[in-house]
């Protein structure tokens, strides 16, 4: 279990010395949680990251480091996602990092389980990153031309909102409206426009 840094007054007191003790009495214990998040609170990320990394703890690594980390820290984090072969989180660090055309190579080759969360950071990449390459290639994707699978087209719609794309935004929600009316999908038609 993690120990709340609050309910030990390190955070507070940003005893880095302190909280680099406690995290070494964890890391005895075998309580490996634990001892990352003090590590980090002592400021010793890599050596964090590398027990994270040895314990197979790089989820709780990435939890405790959040949106403060460096460049240099999501690169790591995506680099061992790399080499473990998961694509999904490899491209969300990618991004976080700001490395866009990473991100989306790995987020179009997730497994079809983790496609419509590949999907949700692919287009935050592609929105964020502004280049047309990108938005070009996250569209074929969509549409189903790199895997052979077309994806829903509310995808193509939040893409166009996330651009900026007003107008393609539209007409897209007047297709979905269109195909959900053909199913019989009155109410859902009507939701969409």
């Amino acid at each position: 279990a993690v120990v709340s840094t609050q309910s030990t007054g390190v955070q507070e007191t940003q005893s880095v010395e302190g909280a680099r003790e406690v995290a070494r009495f964890f890391q005895n214990l075998g309580d490996y949680g634990s001892a990352i998040q003090f590590l980090v609170v002592s400021k010793r990320n890599e050596e964090a990251f590398a027990l994270a990394e040895e314990h197979n703890q790089m989820s709780q690594y990435a939890d405790i480091i959040g949106d403060d980390a460096t460049h240099e820290d999501y690169l790591a984090i995506a680099r061992h996602y790399e080499s473990r072969g998961k694509p999904l989180q490899c491209g969300v660090y990618y991004n976080k990092a700001k490395e866009y055309g990473k991100a989306l190579h790995y987020l179009i080759k997730v497994p079809p389980n983790e496609v419509e969360d590949a999907l949700d950071v692919a287009i935050e990449v592609v929105g964020e990153a502004h280049k047309d390459t990108l938005t070009h290639q996250l569209i074929d994707y969509l549409m189903g031309e790199i895997d052979g699978v077309p994806k829903a087209a509310r995808y193509l719609f939040n893409l166009y909102m996330s651009l900026k794309q007003y107008r393609e935004a539209a007409r897209t929600a007047i297709i979905i409206a269109k195909e959900d009316q053909t199913c019989g999908s009155y109410r859902a038609g009507h939701d969409v426009l």
